[in-house]
């Protein structure tokens, strides 16, 4: 069952985002930014699949290529600016129980880049927990 969140580039939900781009340099670093979760859906939940309305739902990091690329653990998620220093590579952020699809939700990310090759990495995405969408 597919639902209607989506991670968005912009809060406006207009641009949607598939996957964390990274830009890296054979310096390493570190790269900040936001992205934002929500649904263009009018009158409708998101919920934990398990135990909905009781069970918080989770956004976290996911490797699509382990093989290659940058590792999950490389990220860092949290839903201000400030809480990023103290949140920890790879693990994920609650953001709540029950979501409406009138909100929006920044989710603050900071990765920090190994030494590598030079290139623009995409194998890093965020996904939510197990998920059902219902009627408000």
């Amino acid at each position: 069952m597919s639902v209607s969140w989506q991670f968005f580039a912009d809060a406006g939900k207009t641009v949607p985002l598939a996957s964390l781009p990274v830009a890296v340099s054979t310096f390493g670093g570190e790269q900040s930014g936001i992205v934002y979760f929500g649904s263009n859906a009018e009158g409708r939940l998101l919920q934990a699949a398990f135990d909905p309305g009781g069970e918080p739902i989770e956004i976290e990091v996911y490797d699509a290529d382990s093989a290659a690329g940058l590792a999950a653990t490389a990220v860092r998620l949290a839903l201000s600016a400030g809480g990023l220093d103290g949140a920890l590579p790879g693990n994920p952020v609650t953001i709540g129980t029950s979501i409406s699809s009138a909100t929006v939700i920044a989710v603050h990310y900071r990765i920090t880049v190994p030494l590598m090759a030079e290139a623009i990495y995409s194998d890093v995405q965020l996904r939510t927990s197990s998920v059902i969408e219902v009627d408000a």
